[in-house]
């Protein structure tokens, strides 16, 4: 492949990166994720029943032996519970029962021989929701804990201890009487949880770049557009500024989203008067992936992976949609697409449920490092969290490069006559007899 193939690409790129961000569906679909994602973290927020609760007065009722006066000092220091009044009653419970007005509630504590009971009494028009219910249910679960364990009292330290972290490590003993430590899991829950969602938005980025690629060719296509630009143009110029065109297009809609989500949380935020309770777990978990392997080598290897990656299926994109002549015809060229992105993101996902449950990568953990259609998705997470090493990225980036060359040649040969072909949709049988019919040719006009 020389340079003067790529002669043009720049044109190539302007006009298709204008034509994409003026079509409708850009617009529309855009459009659609920005709104979605605005109003996330406030439906998250009212759906888990974060913020302002709408309780105004509670009663403590302590049907036990032990001394909890500090409940009453607990849930006013509370974040959301603030604004409660509380009222530590030893009133009858029928009576105190029927004078429940609306946002009000009983937290009766009683005790068996089994443990405690917190009973939660509501009047049915008391306007609290169940969602709303369960955030109560949960903090006072944890003020009556606290509140017991001074009653009795266990200082900070003790608590502390008693509730630290047990771990836990199998040994095995052979015959000689040697023991070994067994070898820990790949990857914990937390890193587990955290290559699933790096595999699935890797997976729709690339989707949603390759939906961008292959229709702008099957509308160009169809309107004999692409015709023009082949006359001037090379192919592999066209394919190239096509890809990056694709690419800055889908970067623009991910960044929108992006602001929107930030601007999103931060109304959550301010509604709350607060911070995000999901999203404080979700730091505090991600914490546990501290300790990585973050160097300059592993995030430019990483960065090249899925670069490569994103060019190896923009490409297969272009070629899937120079075999469609009608516009109707556009979801049969985006089948091969889904096919090769769903294989890759599972072979990933086996790869990871293998890791999470021993301590080695397996043979389904070094296909997904070393297919191009598998790579993408696993190498540049677990390179950073330090679960491979560098030689395996090595050969991963290598042998996404060679494919990618491979393929490249492939288009070299087969793309004008791609495009200039009408009737029904190219098979791959039916790309292969263009590239042998054109290597026939080549050969033919240098024994001339």
């Amino acid at each position: 492949m020389k340079l003067k193939e790529l002669k043009g690409w720049q044109k190539v790129f302007a006009f298709t990166f204008m034509q994409t961000i003026k079509g409708k569906s850009i617009l529309i679909s855009t459009l659609i994720m920005c709104l979605v994602t605005a109003f996330a973290f406030p439906l998250m927020q009212s759906l888990t029943g974060q913020g302002d609760i709408s309780l105004k007065k509670l009663y403590i009722q302590n049907e036990t032996s032990y001394n909890l006066d500090k409940m009453e000092e607990y849930v006013k220091n509370t974040e959301g519970f603030e604004k409660v009044k509380v009222v530590v009653s030893s009133e009858n419970q029928k009576s105190l029962e029927e004078k429940l007005k609306k946002n009000e509630m009983i937290i009766r504590i009683s005790q068996e021989q089994t443990g405690f009971i917190l009973k939660h009494i509501k009047s049915k028009d008391s306007g609290i929701k169940q969602v709303e219910l369960a955030n109560i249910s949960t903090q006072m679960s944890s003020i009556f804990t606290k509140a017991l364990t001074e009653g009795l009292g266990i200082d900070k330290a003790q608590v502390d201890y008693m509730n630290a972290p047990i771990e836990t490590s199998v040994e095995v003993a052979n015959k000689e009487g040697e023991v070994k430590q067994e070898q820990e899991d790949l990857l914990s829950e937390v890193e587990y949880n955290a290559f699933f969602a790096v595999a699935f938005a890797t997976m729709m980025f690339i989707m949603l770049s390759s939906e961008v690629i292959a229709n702008s060719i099957i509308t160009e296509k169809s309107t004999r557009v692409i015709e023009y630009l082949i006359i001037s143009v090379r192919p592999l110029a066209i394919i190239f500024g096509k890809i990056l065109a694709s690419l800055c297009v889908t970067c623009l809609q991910l960044l929108s989203v992006g602001v929107f989500a930030l601007i999103s949380k931060s109304v959550s935020s301010l509604l709350s008067k607060g911070e995000d309770v999901n999203v404080s777990n979700a730091l505090a978990a991600v914490g546990e992936l501290k300790e990585s392997f973050i160097t300059p080598s592993s995030v430019v290897i990483g960065i090249l992976v899925l670069l490569l990656g994103f060019l190896f299926f923009a490409t297969i994109a272009a070629m899937s949609g120079a075999s469609i002549s009608k516009v109707e015809e556009s979801a049969e060229g985006m089948k091969i697409i889904s096919i090769l992105l769903v294989i890759g993101v599972y072979l990933g996902l086996g790869m990871a449920m293998t890791a999470k449950s021993g301590g080695e990568l397996g043979i389904i953990g070094y296909l997904s490092c070393l297919l191009p259609i598998a790579s993408p998705f696993s190498v540049p997470f677990l390179l950073i969290v330090g679960k491979i090493k560098v030689g395996l990225a090595i050969a991963s980036v290598a042998i996404l490069l060679v494919s990618q060359l491979l393929l490249s040649f492939l288009v070299s040969n087969v793309y004008e006559g791609m495009i200039l072909h009408r009737g029904e949709r190219l098979k791959i049988k039916d790309i292969l007899g263009m590239a042998k019919q054109k290597k026939g040719k080549r050969g033919g006009e240098v024994n001339e």
